[in-house]
């Protein structure tokens, strides 16, 4: 067997293919809820965790996430303790 590898022309991720807050999420049973968080990202800085559910619509919040660097995001949580309120800005974290 062989592996041919060839280096990476880009040197640095493309911002434009990753959101800058480090959330990924799903939309379950009508809740929106969060699968991942990337580590050291705003939203893990912010104390979001895998599990959460977020007040909101999943498209909307799509689309408020993958906003410029430096937009302060707002985010109501539910989680198995009680609710929560956390803000973050966004930043390329990658």
């Amino acid at each position: 067997r062989s592996l041919w590898a060839q280096p990476h022309t880009t040197p640095k991720p493309l911002i434009d293919d990753y959101n800058r807050s480090g959330l990924w999420l799903e939309n379950r049973s009508g809740s929106v809820v969060v699968v991942d968080v990337g580590t050291a990202s705003p939203a893990q800085r912010a104390g979001i965790k895998v599990g959460d559910r977020i007040r909101g619509n999943l498209d909307e919040l799509i689309q408020l996430i993958g906003g410029p660097t430096g937009s302060l995001i707002d985010l109501a949580l539910d989680r198995s303790d009680g609710s929560a309120q956390l803000s973050f800005r966004l930043a390329d974290f990658l």
